[in-house]
């Protein structure tokens, strides 16, 4: 004959009795857990918003930025690193939209691929650039030709809207600096004919 485990107490209780508190103790086991998960996933929330409120703060403290008061509604999440840049205030502080930062950006970008073609300083080298030095004497100066014909295409959608505006463009989104003030309304309009002319927005869209 089997031996019969069960506790004395439990024979003892009616078996509805039994159920009822063992699941009274698996839903008061899960309930902390959720409870811990929900609690976990608030303080994220909060950490991440604090470092925002911070980093909008010291935007603000600056007397040329104070009017600056969130980051425009379309920017992706995670764009507050754009703030470290002068491309990513210039955009925040007009309320620009997420394709003329990413114009400005690209157009950084076709400055510095020319800059290295050229055997200029063009900042850090990425992977595909560092990769160049073994490449053929044809595929470099593919590669230079190719450089040099998109800034150069780039910088004439930008000259018809002012002869000043590519090195205005430079210094903002190469060079990092903050535009002169003279400059800054053109700089719009050439990040909007940027952005349509990447194929980034349709002419009809408007920052």
């Amino acid at each position: 004959m089997g031996l019969n485990l069960m506790r004395i107490e439990d024979k003892l209780r009616p078996p509805a009795a039994v159920r009822r508190e063992a699941n009274r103790i698996v839903f008061s086991t899960e309930a902390r857990g959720l409870r811990e998960i929900d609690r976990a996933a608030k303080a994220e929330r909060e950490r991440i918003e604090q470092e925002r409120a911070a980093i909008e703060a010291q935007i603000k403290a600056q007397p040329h930025r104070r009017d600056f008061t969130r980051l425009p509604a379309d920017w992706p999440p995670g764009a507050d690193t754009r703030l470290s840049e002068a491309l990513g205030r210039f955009c925040a502080v007009r309320r620009l939209r997420d394709e003329l930062y990413l114009a400005g950006a690209e157009y950084g970008e076709r400055v510095r691929q020319a800059r290295i073609a050229l055997g200029l300083p063009g900042g850090q080298l990425s992977i595909l650039d560092a990769g160049a030095s073994a490449q053929t004497e044809a595929q470099i100066a593919a590669r230079k030709d190719l450089a040099l014909s998109r800034l150069a295409e780039a910088k004439g959608v930008l000259i018809n809207i002012h002869p000043r505006l590519p090195q205005a463009m430079e210094r903002l989104a190469f060079d990092a600096l903050e535009p002169y003030p003279r400059d800054e309304d053109m700089l719009v309009q050439g990040l909007y004919r940027l952005a349509v002319d990447f194929g980034l927005l349709k002419v009809a869209d408007r920052s």
